[in-house]
């Protein structure tokens, strides 16, 4: 399962990931051990404004682990930030509701404060970096 850490500071480190991740992956008498398969950075940057957002992507295994750590590290401190845990969700047109019939009624575009959302929003995506032995 992959794992996401939204809006982590801009200097960290790969093995600041893994400090932050290694004690929610511990098993212990009756629970599994879990292992880090890869760490990614991704970089959202807001042209207009000249503002960067960064977020970790880690793949851990297996996934009941990956549920325990998103249970564990969800709204706690990194490195003086509070930061939100949650499954990374892959976006495709097949479980996009605006392309649904019948429920993009709900998402209605009215609601919105501006037209558009992000627009100007650049996103990279450092190299994943495998982790392991």
């Amino acid at each position: 399962m992959i794992v996401f850490l939204r809006n982590i500071p801009d200097d960290t480190s790969r093995l600041d990931i893994v400090g932050f991740i290694n004690p929610a992956l511990e098993g212990g008498f009756f629970k599994a051990k879990g292992e880090i398969l890869s760490i990614g950075v991704l970089m959202a940057k807001d042209k207009a404004l000249n503002l960067a957002e960064y977020h970790a992507i880690v793949n851990i295994k297996p996934d009941a682990v990956a549920l325990r750590v998103i249970k564990k590290l969800h709204g706690q401190l990194f490195r003086g930030k509070r930061i939100v845990v949650r499954e990374y969700v892959v976006r495709d047109w097949r479980n996009d509701r605006r392309a649904i019939p019948g429920k993009a009624g709900e998402m209605s575009t009215e609601r919105r404060l501006t037209p558009t959302r992000r627009r100007t929003l650049r996103i990279e995506m450092k190299k994943l970096m495998p982790y392991g032995k």
